[in-house]
């Protein structure tokens, strides 16, 4: 239990399921006098997108205190820039991490009051009547097409190109976040953050069923169970929180241990390897000829 919020609770779904390692990330810490909640979703290459997740995380922790002030968007908001930065120089730095980038999205909530910023296509959603709506809107190409009028909404999901991004952190030095106007919890609403492992596999209305459940662990299990009903493949991360939690629900919240980062090849060993290569084909080449 919290004074910052001393009847929430929190659960949080982290699956691997059929990748080769799990990209996603998560943060819940206490920053100030209210709380940050931030799922990521990472990509780019075997490491990159763990590496580029889990700096986008480091920096939101490095950040947690300053985001409880007069503009808590704009804080979030010089969070993610910061972490663009971040997954930038280190891609330029190691060679073996180029073209490495994370969604991010990002909540900080403070006297039951929600601040959302975020980039790509990691939600936000709010159950609320009973109801679930998503609070963010994906930053994807197919999006892009919705937007224009070019296609109906309904086609935007399950569309087979909806997982390519417009938006990313960590792709380009020139970045936009996007804010939602601040909105306060109303008594039994419940708020929701997951990556599109989870969103893209299980339906608004299982999504909604399992938020519905008495306890945040009930509603991520069931999430969990969604997920691998329709056979998803993707990381699948969500964070539930609850405001109006029952007091034997509520804990509070310790940050995931993080996985250690497999050594990359710095660039005199991308050199060599390169080098190496070369020679290889020459000597196939020469063989062949011969």
């Amino acid at each position: 239990m919290d004074e910052r919020s001393p009847h929430c609770a929190w659960a949080v779904l982290h699956e691997q399921r059929k990748r080769q390692e799990n990209q996603d990330a998560w943060v819940l810490a206490p920053a100030g006098t209210g709380w940050l909640l931030a799922v990521c979703d990472g990509m780019g290459g075997v490491r990159g997108g763990a590496r580029a997740s889990a700096l986008a995380c480091e920096a939101l922790h490095e950040h947690a205190d300053r985001i409880d002030c007069e503009d808590p968007a704009g804080a979030l908001s010089d969070a993610i820039l910061d972490a663009n930065r971040r997954i930038l120089k280190e891609a330029k730095a190691d060679l073996s991490h180029a073209g490495m980038g994370t969604t991010m999205v990002c909540v900080f909530v403070r006297d039951r009051v929600v601040y959302l910023v975020w980039v790509g296509d990691s939600r936000a959603g709010l159950l609320s009547g009973g109801e679930l709506r998503w609070k963010s809107v994906d930053h994807t190409r197919v999006q892009e097409l919705v937007d224009m009028g070019l296609i109906p909404a309904d086609q935007a999901e399950g569309h087979p190109y909806g997982h390519i991004l417009s938006r990313a952190v960590g792709v380009s030095a020139s970045l936009e976040t996007q804010a939602e106007a601040p909105f306060e919890l109303q008594e039994g609403e419940r708020l929701m953050l997951c990556s599109d492992g989870v969103s893209g596999a299980a339906t608004l209305a299982e999504l909604r069923d399992a938020m519905q459940l008495e306890t945040a662990h009930q509603a991520v299990a069931a999430m969990g169970d969604a997920v691998a009903l329709h056979e998803g493949d993707d990381n699948a991360t969500a964070l539930v929180w609850l405001p109006d939690a029952p007091p034997e629900e509520t804990q509070t919240p310790e940050p995931p241990t993080p996985t250690p980062e497999p050594p990359g090849m710095d660039r005199q060993e991308w050199v060599i390897a390169g080098i190496l290569m070369l020679v290889t084909l020459i000597a196939l080449a020469w063989v062949a000829a011969s």
